[in-house]
């Protein structure tokens, strides 16, 4: 494995744990806020659980797809491996 691939897939696999930890944080926690927070709290509570969804689907591309992703990204395209 090459040293982009090796880089983007753990990359991908920190995403793809962060946004899956943070989406089991924010099902948490919900309850509480609804009760205290109001609606503010709760367009608060989606936005972040907006983010940590769409950092689950990129880690999860990042991950299975490292060695694509790190020819795009180092403009190798060209290069058939």
């Amino acid at each position: 494995m090459k040293t982009p691939t090796l880089i983007v897939r753990l990359a991908g696999l920190y995403l793809l744990a962060n946004g899956s930890i943070s989406l089991i944080q924010i099902s948490q926690s919900v309850p509480a806020e609804a009760r205290f927070g109001g609606a503010g709290a709760m367009t608060m509570i989606s936005t972040y659980q907006m983010y940590a969804v769409a950092g689950v689907v990129v880690g999860l591309l990042g991950a299975c797809c490292a060695g694509r992703v790190a020819r795009l990204l180092t403009f190798d395209a060209g290069r058939e491996t």
